[in-house]
């Protein structure tokens, strides 16, 4: 009957230890909600690209409306797009989605599509690189 007691003792003190050394990358985060970037890049950056263009693009959310909004970005005439980089501000786990709608990389224009979730804003930062 001792026995019995000392392996159930040494089973439930080795359940304890393992319960409290689990990392959070080994399942509990599951449970944790993540934090989810909306961030946008399309294109690569080559040495010799120059920021030609940054703008804020930023709405308040509306109770219960999604907000849907474009955005269009024009290089001068002799410039031609490297990369399209647009940048979620709102690191909270409700990230706006963006698309390209036309133009983007190789073209001298491009228009972006911003989406948000359900009662939430937009607020990200576009950076716009050419050559």
């Amino acid at each position: 009957m001792a026995s019995y007691k000392l392996v159930f003792i040494l089973a439930i003190a080795g359940a304890v230890t393992l319960v409290l050394n689990v990392s959070p990358s080994s399942g509990f985060g599951l449970f944790k909600s993540k934090k989810v970037s909306g961030d946008f890049i399309l294109g690569s950056r080559l040495s010799g690209d120059r920021l030609i263009l940054q703008k804020t693009i930023y709405r308040t959310g509306k109770s219960f409306k999604s907000i849907s909004l474009r955005a269009s970005f024009n290089a001068s005439k002799n410039v031609r797009i490297t990369q399209v980089a647009a940048y979620d501000q709102k690191r909270n786990g409700k990230a706006a989605s963006v698309k390209l709608v036309k133009g983007g990389p190789g073209k001298q224009n491009c228009t972006l599509k911003f989406k948000s979730r359900r009662g939430y804003g937009i607020h990200f930062i576009v950076r716009v690189y050419g050559r």
